[in-house]
């Protein structure tokens, strides 16, 4: 977790957000309509105020023989490996949802999850060059009660990503503010700021 989320904003609505930066604008375009990424897949990054690319999800260190798409907040500062990312490869992943499933019996449900009253956010992640390639991970926390029965089976169940508010989206690409201030103002999104809706099949899978 999160292991899949995507884009759904329009255009327009895009080009109005003012809490995303001006270069980022062009290339979040072509991601009008409904979008949705997979882990190894190109997303969209925004590595600083001039900067945005797109890089592949998953980092493929040569000691793990699995995608790492997800970093687990409490490990950020303690881990050899996360550490050296916290510190200055820290980066905003722009999304308008995310999926989990929801697993009760036999049954897996799938859901989707949103701000109501933010139609674009911003995941807090990190990117590294791992094998040549530059990539990308979201960092994920503790789940919200919400986040809690929906996300509530695997090896990594009960967790969500950090998203980050608006007013935090600059603080969190300066290198210049130290990663256990940073940790202490972002993530913690409440259950109220979400909204968790049963996903209609659409290429989820």
């Amino acid at each position: 977790m999160c292991g899949r989320y995507g884009l759904s904003t329009p255009s327009s609505q895009i080009i109005e957000q003012k809490e995303l930066f001006e270069e980022t604008k062009k290339m979040m375009q072509k991601y009008s309509g409904r979008h949705i990424f997979f882990p190894s897949q190109k997303i969209p990054v925004i590595k600083s105020r001039n900067i945005t690319e797109e890089l592949a999800w998953g980092l493929k260190p040569d000691w793990s023989k699995q995608l790492i798409i997800n970093a687990r907040r409490e490990k950020l500062l303690d881990s050899p490996y996360w550490k050296r990312f916290i510190k200055k490869n820290r980066c905003l992943i722009p999304a308008s949802f995310f999926m989990e499933w929801q697993t009760i019996g036999k049954k897996k449900t799938p859901w989707t999850i949103s701000l109501p009253k933010r139609e674009i956010f911003c995941f807090a992640g990190l990117f590294a060059e791992e094998q040549g390639e530059f990539q990308a991970a979201i960092i994920t926390e503790e789940a919200n009660s919400l986040m809690k029965k929906i996300h509530n089976h695997g090896p990594n169940k009960e967790r969500q990503p950090v998203i980050l508010s608006p007013d935090t989206y600059e603080a969190w690409l300066d290198e210049k503010i130290s990663p256990e201030e940073l940790l202490e103002r972002v993530g913690h999104t409440l259950e109220e700021e979400m909204q968790a809706e049963e996903e209609v099949e659409r290429g989820l899978f």
